[in-house]
């Protein structure tokens, strides 16, 4: 995963691939949708730090606990 500047649906797709490939135990529609609705509640803005800090610092367990998974 490459850092990123703004919200693309690449981007959404690229961290739902990556958090349900560290924990197989979640489906990936439920990663998904649960990105849609950190998206929709939180803006744009939330979603490219809460995506740079899974791609710079591996915090996949944070990420799992932001979205509520």
């Amino acid at each position: 995963m490459e850092l990123i500047k703004s919200l693309t649906i690449g981007a959404m797709e690229d961290l739902s691939v990556s958090l349900s490939e560290k924990n197989n135990k979640i489906d990936i529609e439920k990663i998904r949708k649960n990105i849609s609705d950190y998206l929709i509640d939180n803006g744009s803005k939330k979603f490219v730090e809460l995506y740079n800090d899974v791609a710079k610092n591996k915090n996949y367990n944070q990420a799992y606990t932001t979205l509520n998974l």
